[in-house]
């Protein structure tokens, strides 16, 4: 099949938070498509970034120009649908914790995380279409007996459309969220992910995350 190359992608920033279960084949650099570009670089103004001759390939005629831009208050509805296959994932694992899909739930709890601005969204869009979104947030602890005080960037939410999964998105959505926080002097990271997930524990891992410590639990019958 024809591959193609385009470079020089201009991505512009959006974010927001919560749960997240994600295929460890959105991160692939394998696939229908592979980005091939260094670290992104924010521009002077911190409203974009672009990357280091960023190069997408895929096995199609047409050429892919992925936008990343930071979600605003009224893209509300747009992160409520494209969270619905993450969430339903979720609720198929675990029933017992997770309620059914409920779009208007989720526009009203999106809605109320955009006007706080406390969480950042940024949203992918290829071809005009979003394709996905994460979101990410300045954690803090003040010191105590047991440990200094610090900073992170925890990074809560990651979600890609089926569609344009296997394209190296949810990896460029990452490594969005991640330039973004290095900007603002943050150079820790943490996330949490669900057991249930191997796939996306390992996308993770291939981002340089670690384990830190397991969570267990005990449900009586």
């Amino acid at each position: 099949m024809p591959l193609f190359e385009g470079e020089g992608l201009l991505l512009e920033f959006l974010v927001l938070g919560s749960w997240f279960l994600v295929l460890g084949s959105w991160f692939g650099r394998s696939g229908m498509v592979e980005w091939g570009g260094g670290p992104a670089q924010l521009d002077p103004s911190g409203l974009t970034i672009k990357a280091a001759k960023g190069t997408f390939r895929r096995r199609a005629m047409s050429e892919l120009t992925p936008l990343i831009r930071r979600a605003v208050p009224g893209d509300e509805s747009i992160l409520a649908v494209l969270g619905k296959a993450v969430h339903e994932l979720h609720v198929a694992a675990r029933p017992d914790i997770f309620l059914p899909y409920d779009a208007e739930a989720l526009r009203t709890w999106f809605g109320e995380l955009l006007a706080a601005d406390e969480v950042k969204f940024w949203i992918v869009e290829v071809g005009g279409v979003a394709a996905g979104y994460v979101s990410a947030a300045r954690k803090s602890r003040e010191a105590n007996p047991f440990s200094p005080a610090r900073e992170w960037c925890e990074i809560d939410n990651l979600s890609v459309d089926p569609a344009f999964q296997k394209q190296g998105l949810g990896r460029l959505l990452m490594e969005t969220a991640m330039a973004d926080a290095r900007s603002a002097g943050l150079h820790a990271f943490e996330l949490t992910t669900w057991w249930f997930n191997e796939s996306g524990r390992a996308a993770f891992q291939s981002l340089g995350f670690q384990p830190r410590f397991v969570r267990f639990e005990h449900l009586d019958p």
